[in-house]
């Protein structure tokens, strides 16, 4: 059952705000939505963290008792049955992979990493499974579910005609829809050169950061190497959709070539590299 803080302030004309947060992937979660009936989005907002907890159930690679962490432990040469929205969130991996020449790779944690393992997985959509034909092979999806929740949070707002949300997800994955009850499109801030921030203003579109915040925090492996990436430095990303978009900011991150970078950004509609600092450029 949904349960968190939230602020509801009237605007204009019987129009307010909720102003919503809950902890969720690890992280904060923020939300302000704009309506006209305080229960209402209430209701709307316990919707969204609803769906972000059960992505985080299903789709936790630190939690042994996820559906992933199970599907992670079965072998090769196995057939598994897989409910349909993890699927969904392995088949959209997998394409990424491809649209980002191998940058994105949700298979960089498996024994034995080889950064060609994706091909060796088997989606069937139409059946629900999935099926393994390399052994050690294992799916980390932390780069990317907070962007599929932003998807799915957007599916629930959208549903109930919500026209002008902003949902922040760790202030690294952000989805911003309609306008700022003052303003058009909503103003939000990414990480710029020398611990500066810069705002961009969203309208329908997200924004997806990835990199390391400082040289003693490395988490993003290269595909190429298997290793670590050394050094501090953020990417951000602006896209149309907020999985695409942690794929797609893992990717830039990751590759340094620029005339690469292009060609894959290139892939993916209406997408904009906002900015690579630090040791990135």
């Amino acid at each position: 059952m949904s349960s968190f803080e939230h602020i509801y302030k009237n605007i204009d004309n019987g129009r307010g705000m909720l102003y919503a947060w809950f902890t969720a992937m690890h992280t904060r979660v923020d939300i302000a939505i704009c309506g006209r009936n305080e229960n209402d989005l209430k209701a709307i907002a316990g919707k969204v963290q609803d769906k972000i907890v059960q992505l985080e159930k299903l789709a936790n690679f630190y939690d042994p008792d996820s559906e992933l962490a199970n599907l992670n432990d079965i072998t090769a040469g196995t057939t598994a049955e897989v409910s349909d929205e993890l699927l969904s969130m392995l088949y959209l991996s997998m394409r990424y992979n491809e649209l980002t020449d191998g940058n994105f790779d949700i298979c960089i944690k498996s024994d034995g990493y080889k950064n060609d393992m994706c091909v060796d997985v088997e989606i069937d959509l139409c059946n629900g499974t999935l099926a393994k034909h390399r052994y050690g092979i294992r799916f980390d999806l932390s780069g990317f579910l907070k962007g599929y929740a932003l998807d799915e949070a957007r599916n629930i707002l959208e549903r109930y005609a919500v026209r002008d949300t902003l949902l922040s997800i760790g202030n690294s994955s952000i989805l911003a829809l309609g306008n700022h009850p003052f303003g058009e499109g909503w103003l939000v801030a990414y990480p710029g050169a020398e611990d500066n921030n810069i705002e961009v203003a969203l309208h329908n579109e997200c924004l997806s950061t990835s990199g390391n915040s400082s040289s003693k925090r490395m988490h993003i492996l290269s595909p190429s190497s298997g290793k670590l990436i050394e050094g501090a430095g953020m990417v951000s990303v602006v896209t149309r959709k907020g999985a695409e978009g942690e794929a797609l900011a893992t990717a830039m991150f990751v590759e340094r070539d620029p005339a690469k970078r292009d060609a894959i950004l290139g892939r993916f509609e209406g997408a904009r590299l906002m900015a690579t600092i630090n040791n990135l450029d």
